[in-house]
């Protein structure tokens, strides 16, 4: 009879073991922030603040922030390049990359006015001073709505989640800055809006590689599958692919630099 009142389900056990375990990882990383504060992803200094998230914070002090994107990165991009980045995030793809290549070389695009001043201390530490525009770019100009949630990265203009909040952001012509700029390398990250993007834009003349998260749990199939085929019409083929992400790096035909270096995993 004893037995049977103390014994505890298997499930809740393993509940009760998750919860514990989360709570000692969440204690974790608050006890390396109060220690360090800036924390350092492929060369890049991040400072950690209380604007972040709990998964945003353990994303950065464990490095694991965008480093699908970032591996990619560092095999491809090139001194000869001008960088050109729509979704800035915190700032640490576009610091890598001017660090490499220089401030003067790299162009980026936030839509969440919420992290500019984020990003430009990012910019401060590392001591650089990429091109940054606070908007959207997208087929045409004018405003529209972005949904800024919890964790940033999540922000979108396309849904909306419980909880989020709503602003006004403005749209620039991505063709108009494509033909300004004439970027050779594209950073593309921008949480569903990769079909909208390319629905409308008649070409990439110049631009030599591209870097884009595909987000298949917001794009269905058919919208995945458009974009994927505006770059092989455009003379595009995926050179690498992260593992477990869905981060591709498309380069051109013409161009084979960088299939010397690392090799063509598809054509």
């Amino acid at each position: 009879m004893e037995n049977s009142i103390l014994k505890i389900p298997e499930r809740l056990w393993k509940a009760i073991e998750w919860r514990a375990e989360e709570t000692w990882d969440r204690l974790h990383v608050e006890a390396s922030i109060w220690k360090h504060r800036i924390f350092e992803i492929g060369g890049v200094k991040i400072p950690v603040t209380k604007y972040w998230s709990p998964t945003m914070k353990e994303a950065i002090v464990r490095g694991r922030y965008e480093t699908a994107e970032l591996s990619l990165l560092e095999k491809a991009l090139e001194s000869t390049d001008v960088v050109m980045e729509l979704g800035t995030g915190i700032g640490l793809l576009a610091s890598y990359s001017a660090k490499r290549i220089g401030s003067e070389h790299v162009f980026t695009y936030e839509a969440n006015p919420e992290l500019e001043p984020h990003i430009r201390k990012v910019f401060e530490l590392n001591h650089v001073k990429p091109r940054l525009e606070i908007c959207i770019l997208g087929p045409d100009g004018g405003e529209t709505t972005l949904y800024i949630a919890k964790d940033f990265w999540n922000s979108s203009c396309l849904w909306l989640i419980p909880g989020e909040r709503l602003v006004r952001v403005r749209v620039k012509s991505f063709q108009h800055e494509l033909e300004r700029i004439c970027p050779t390398f594209l950073i593309i990250d921008i949480e569903g809006g990769e079909y909208e993007l390319f629905r409308k834009t008649s070409n990439l003349t110049g631009v030599q590689k591209v870097l884009i998260e595909l987000h298949k749990h917001i794009l269905n199939p058919k919208k995945i599958n458009f974009v994927e085929n505006f770059f092989k019409v455009q003379g595009f083929s995926i050179a690498e692919k992260s593992s477990g992400n869905d981060v591709y790096l498309w380069q051109r035909r013409s161009s084979d630099s960088f299939e010397k270096q690392n090799g063509v995993l598809q054509k």
